[in-house]
């Protein structure tokens, strides 16, 4: 059944340009959706995404009608809502998570690059991994600073994060607030350094500077 509504996809919106992305939106509506729900599905996505567009829905479309569907979301659900906005991103550019948890979960499987990787590499134990590590933290309710996650420039290549040009996953709107108060803690912690590199030689240091070299 999940090929056959695929295959109607591809009928009425033409066919994906991008493999990976059909094989990622297929998996998606696979773990997703009963084979009893996808006529109503296909309904759904005809009245809700239009031809001209000139292009085929893909994960973050159907994520948002999987969204809409549960609105009164148990940790479980609001797990799947997130692997399904992070499912099809990959390393190349830093992201800000704007849910805690999502972040959290992230940095404790190695940090973006190294999410990356693992979905890459095995997407199905990934996925359960992520779901699992989710629900532990949404239900120790314990939150941390929201941070911009490093890509793989910015990990392994030092690259600066451009915070101008960060990849947002979740609520835009929200985002530009953390982004906000992200900047103007890195902002603090940069004048602290500074003043801390002006502040006058210890005792020991200036005795140093007095002794004769031997």
């Amino acid at each position: 059944m999940k090929a056959k509504f695929m295959n109607k996809i591809e009928q009425y919106y033409g066919k994906y340009g991008n493999q990976v992305v059909r094989k990622t939106v297929e998996t998606f509506i696979s773990n997703n959706w009963e084979d009893s729900e996808l006529d109503e599905l296909f309904n759904e996505t005809v009245k809700s995404f239009p031809t001209q567009y000139g292009k085929q829905p893909d994960v973050q479309f159907f994520n948002t009608i999987w969204e809409k569907k549960h609105m009164n979301n148990s940790p479980e659900d609001k797990a799947e809502i997130e692997w399904g906005n992070l499912v099809s991103h990959y390393s190349g550019s830093p992201i800000l998570c704007t849910d805690n948890f999502t972040q959290q979960t992230i940095n404790s499987m190695g940090g973006w690059d190294d999410f990356c990787e693992s979905k890459s590499r095995d997407s199905h134990w990934t996925h359960k991994d992520f779901i699992k590590r989710y629900v532990a933290y949404a239900k120790m309710n314990y939150l941390v600073k929201p941070e911009v996650l490093k890509g793989f420039n910015e990990k392994y290549y030092k690259k600066a994060i451009d915070y101008d040009n960060i990849k947002v996953i979740g609520d835009e709107s929200k985002s530009k607030l953390l982004i906000e108060n992200i900047k103007e803690d890195l902002a603090k912690l940069i004048e602290y350094k500074q003043s801390v590199s002006d502040e006058p030689q210890t005792i020991a240091d200036i005795i140093k500077e007095m002794m004769p070299i031997s």
